[in-house]
């Protein structure tokens, strides 16, 4: 069979899939990452945040945000609205990336077979086709990083320069869709730099400076950055007090005085016992602030003495600056647009009513530019000292570490700020903290079995299948050594230095930093790579003499088993790892049978477990009339919307969900 036609029925393979991921990306409903991404990064036009920009793609203050995957996300949504499928459609389309680099990669180094069988396997794994059709980075990542790794193997084989630079950007754009590549992105380096000293490749004199982009870019992106953090420094917000006169000492501890910030978020404040003054947290950043007390203290209250920074708003019995309203027996007072010091100019920072001046903030950014300039700095003169070194000694030529250090820095620009940020508010949380096999590896093992069991320890007989596999392709790079035929051998030994050296990477990185160990999603990138090394670990067993029908039944045997999983386990209603989602879209279009024949300006206000609301709020967003409001669970609440136990009391079971086990109530 010719290599075309191979790449003609791997392309149909494609196709299906294509279509399989095209439809769970236009009907799974969203899931809470995806929603939290989309409230806060991507429809900025809502009055739930007037403060968001466009440039709110640039905000790292939670770990939401995969920055290639939000921007190119955001360019769908204005081109075609915020339809699941346009969210999606980024990552629909790295599926297509995916696909076609796989089959560049299997078909011209495979027997056919095998190079089908190894296409089919890479395609119908569920649990990674799963996240070319969620609106998160992790899709695009491993499509751009096995674009990398195809390039890999051209450089090895080519000695071409260009092909190892097009592996380094493919790489360096894996870490921008997902930091989670980082350690991918320096095992490609360290290949590249071994493939380049063995091929003694890309000579040439190494370049003294660096491109004039690089500052410039560096510093616009950090000024994008760093503008969006409201939590950039606590000293760009001055302290608030609130005093309440004519309150009697005993009433003090029934008063409650709470805070919103920037994000809506609020905390109370507490007071010193006997003392009615209530402070804010130092540096905090505060948008509003309210009291609530008893009524009855209520008409005691003589005024309201509210200091920020140094600067007094004082009311008297009228409470001028003050919005009054009544819940119940409480009375609630809320601070109006007059009880602020002087507003930023930026629309992050303008709700702030204690903003310390764009001045002072103008000079903190400027420190902070500099300071990240002169970071990148000191990685540019590293990366050419140790340039010089290599390019001297003979060990890299100059070319080829120009290649290497241009990816390297890029990626430092676009990767450094947010990843600092990132664990300055200690988000880099989310991971393993027991090992780098049980954490890594055997929860993608367990990933892709998508919850079925077919026996008794299937995860162990899949670990000793792996280990099985890597000591017979060991056994036949030995013999292809010893016969000096390393040429079929080569990419699946490349392949598998790629797996050791970013698996390695993490353990070091764990040990040094005390980073978590990647885990579930977050290790996406092993699975394909795994089964890359898995298709070309056979070929190299299948040229040696009598491998070719081993090979083959081998790789048709599992690449069947994989089909027939992937075929029992497809759906169009969840997803793995966000299986409480599942139900929310249900919910919405039964809440519109349920209000069909309500006043249509009349609002709906439906109590929402936190674990669903994100999903809640997009799904309210695009509801049409009547406006939805998205609240917490309450007696008061139109209705009611998460597990059955938490059902408020006045409220009757509307709807029963069985996939995730929620319901739908209401009066």
């Amino acid at each position: 069979m010719s290599d075309a036609r191979v790449k003609w029925i791997a392309a149909a393979i494609s196709l299906i899939v294509f279509a399989y991921v095209a439809a769970r990306a236009a009907q799974v409903p969203l899931t809470y990452d995806e929603a939290a991404s989309y409230i806060r990064y991507v429809d900025t036009s809502s009055a739930a945040s007037p403060e968001a920009t466009i440039a709110s793609v640039f905000n790292f203050e939670v770990a939401t945000n995969h920055l290639l995957n939000t921007v190119l996300t955001k360019l769908a949504w204005t081109m075609g609205g915020s339809r699941e499928i346009w969210l999606r459609l980024p990552n629909l389309i790295g599926y297509a990336v995916f696909a076609a680099f796989a089959i560049r990669i299997l078909a011209p180094r495979c027997d056919p077979v095998i190079a089908l069988a190894g296409v089919a396997l890479i395609e119908l794994n569920p649990y990674l086709i799963e996240f070319f059709a969620l609106s998160r980075g992790y899709g695009l990542a491993v499509a751009l990083m096995t674009g990398s790794v195809c390039f890999v193997l051209r450089f090895l084989e080519t000695r071409l320069v260009g092909d190892a630079s097009r592996a380094l950007a493919c790489a360096a754009a894996a870490v921008v869709a997902n930091f989670a590549l980082l350690d991918l992105f320096a095992a490609v380096v360290v290949a590249i730099l071994a493939g380049g000293a063995a091929l003694r490749a890309g000579a040439g004199r190494l370049r003294t400076g660096i491109s004039p982009a690089l500052p410039i870019a560096a510093a616009l992106f950090g000024v994008l950055v760093l503008s969006q953090d409201v939590a950039l420094s606590a000293d760009l917000y001055a302290p608030v007090s609130v005093t309440l006169t004519g309150v009697q000492a005993s009433a003090l501890d029934r008063v409650r005085v709470i805070e919103t910030d920037l994000h809506g978020r609020e905390r109370r404040w507490t007071h010193d016992a006997g003392v009615p003054r209530w402070q804010s947290n130092p540096g905090a950043h505060v948008r509003g602030i309210r009291v609530e007390l008893p009524q009855d203290d209520a008409a005691l209250l003589a005024g309201i003495e509210t200091v920020i920074g140094g600067r007094l708003f004082a009311s008297g019995p009228a409470l001028t600056g003050w919005v009054s309203g009544a819940a119940g027996t409480t009375r609630i007072l809320s601070s109006d647009t007059s009880v602020a010091r002087t507003r930023s100019r930026l629309a992050v920072f303008r709700p702030a009513i204690n903003w310390m001046g764009d001045r002072r903030y103008a000079g903190f950014l400027a420190r902070a530019i500099a300071v990240m300039l002169g970071g990148l700095a000191v990685l540019a003169v590293a990366l050419k000292l140790a340039g010089r070194l290599l390019v001297r000694t003979g060990h890299v030529g100059g070319e080829l570490w120009q290649a290497i250090e241009s990816a390297a820095l890029w990626t430092a620009v676009f990767a450094g700020l947010p990843l600092y940020l990132l664990k300055r508010h200690a988000e880099l949380y989310f991971g393993g903290i027991v090992g780098l096999v049980p954490d890594t590896f055997l929860s993608l093992i367990d990933q892709s079995f998508y919850g079925r069991t077919y026996a008794t320890g299937q995860t162990q007989v899949v670990v000793l299948g792996i280990i099985l596999t890597v000591l017979v392709c060991a056994a036949a790079v030995v013999t292809h050594w010893r016969r000096g035929t390393m040429t079929p051998a080569l990419p699946a030994v490349a392949t598998f230095g790629l797996i050791s050296l970013a698996a390695l990477l993490e353990a070091v990185q764990h040990a040094a930093i005390g980073t978590p160990y990647l885990i579930n999603r977050t290790a996406l990138f092993f699975i394909p790579l795994f089964v890359l090394f898995l298709t070309l670990a056979v070929q190299t067993i299948a040229v040696l003499p009598g491998g070719k029908p081993i090979g083959r039944a081998v790789m048709a045997a599992v690449a069947l088993l994989a089909a027939a999983h992937f075929f029992r386990v497809a759906n169009l209603t969840q997803v793995r790892e966000w299986q409480a989602d599942a139900s929310t879209k249900a919910m919405f279009a039964d809440l519109g049978a349920v209000t069909a024949n309500r006043p249509r300006d009349v609002d709906v206000h439906v109590g929402v477990q936190p674990l669903f609301a994100p999903v809640a709020v997009y799904y309210a967003r695009r509801t049409p009339a009547p406006t939805v409001g998205i609240v917490a669970p309450s007696p008061t609440a139109d209705f009611y919307y998460g597990a059955a136990s938490g059902v408020p009391a006045g409220l009757t079971v509307l709807r029963t969900y069985a996939l995730t086990d929620t319901v739908l109530a209401g009066r």
